[in-house]
């Protein structure tokens, strides 16, 4: 039942993924592959940088409630947003790049608000029962992002930062509706004040930098060295988004202890995996054809590494499993510890390339993350072991 339930989810989220790639279609096809390297590697900046300065809060917004909610979102988010460009500023100054932010930093700082506002709105309104303005939010964002693109289009100018704010702004417009309007305060709040709302994500923050780092650094070290293989890269890893989503469902649901808390757990964790195996192998089978017809030729070396990411995903579900089970027997130093010697180790071989006679490019660093998950789920095998913590429970 509840394996029904999340491919139930999955079906759902199908809709926004789709919405997804047309966006990055239009994208490719309307500006070129240093365009959609521009894009994510933007994208990935702040995407660090807000992830950095907010503290894990987005596990502690699902604790609010109360007539505050709204203040205590916007205020943070005000001056986390500031850290957010101190750090961008920071980096961009270490390793100049192509992305010219210091004639944006306005729009950069306005971007960065929205997209910390909506990081812990869209946790808020994923713990409420009104779940539909999550995906609402998301297809909002895309849609302002394609209507900015329709304008760059006619007027032959592309800006990346312009694309953001679109998508940031579509979604805090929803989010900030949710909560001002659909909401209604509960009677007891377990979060009141700033300095608490702050303390309550302390023990999650590192396993939210960790995440952060294991996403955004790759993508911001290819763009380092070329747009070009940053478009390639970022077309790959949205091809095989669809399959990630699973992994994803998988482990809210099990940490929510609607799923693989049963005698059925092996047998669910079997069938899903057997899922997914096809799904990959289908994927592999029409990548070809499907990167070629919706990217064009210019985007053919994307296929080499979509086919890595896509078979990388295998040990997802085991990873995902693992990880939430660790969460809900409160094994959180294990769990950060773990994560920090996987994502070392990644990091590491990134930055260790050139050094070994291997270029910086999509391809080679979609081997380094095909290592990292397998070398990920290996360490968590043990570390399951050591704790003894049933993943099947």
């Amino acid at each position: 039942m509840a394996l029904r339930h999340l491919l139930n989810l999955f079906s759902a989220e199908t809709f926004v993924v789709a919405m997804g790639l047309v966006f990055g279609i239009f994208v490719a096809r309307g500006f070129g592959v240093e365009a959609k390297g521009l894009l994510a590697a933007i994208a990935a900046l702040v995407g660090l940088g807000s992830v950095l300065s907010s503290l894990g809060v987005s596990y502690s917004a699902v604790k609010l409630g109360g007539g505050n909610t709204n203040r205590i979102l916007i205020t943070f988010s005000l001056f986390g947003s500031l850290i957010s460009l101190l750090f961008i500023v920071i980096y961009e100054l270490y390793r100049p790049t192509q992305r010219d932010i210091f004639n944006h930093i306005l729009e950069l700082y306005i971007v960065l608000f929205f997209t910390i506002y909506n990081l812990q709105g869209l946790a808020f309104i994923l713990s409420r029962p009104s779940r539909k303005y999550y995906p609402l939010a998301i297809i909002t964002g895309q849609l302002f992002a394609l209507f900015a693109l329709l304008l760059m289009y006619l007027n032959q100018q592309f800006d990346a930062i312009w694309v953001l704010l679109a998508t940031a702004g579509g979604q805090f417009l929803v989010s900030f509706y949710y909560l001002k309007r659909i909401h209604v305060p509960e009677s007891k709040a377990s979060i009141v004040s700033m300095i608490q709302y702050i303390k309550a994500s302390l023990n999650q923050a590192p396993i939210t930098y960790i995440t952060a780092i294991s996403i955004h650094i790759p993508v911001l070290v290819i763009s380092s060295v070329s747009l070009s293989e940053a478009g390639i890269y970022s077309v790959a890893a949205a091809s095989v988004m669809l399959m990630g989503k699973i992994p994803r469902l998988l482990h809210g649901m099990t940490i929510g202890g609607v799923m693989f808390n049963s005698s059925s757990a092996r047998s669910d964790f079997f069938k899903l995996q057997g899922v997914m195996i096809i799904m990959i192998v289908s994927f592999h089978l029409v990548v070809p054809f499907l990167i070629q017809s919706l990217y064009g030729e210019q985007f053919f070396p994307a296929v080499l590494v979509s086919i890595i990411l896509v078979y990388s995903m295998v040990p997802l579900l085991f990873i995902a499993l693992g990880e939430a089970r660790l969460i809900v027997f409160e094994k959180y130093n294990t769990l950060i510890a773990y994560k920090f010697i996987a994502c070392s180790l990644f990091v590491t071989a990134i930055y260790m390339l050139p050094f070994f006679g291997f270029d910086i490019s999509s391809s080679s660093i979609a081997w380094c993350i095909f290592g990292y998950r397998y070398l990920s789920a290996l360490l968590l095998l043990f570390t399951a072991r050591y704790q003894s913590v049933k993943v099947f429970g």
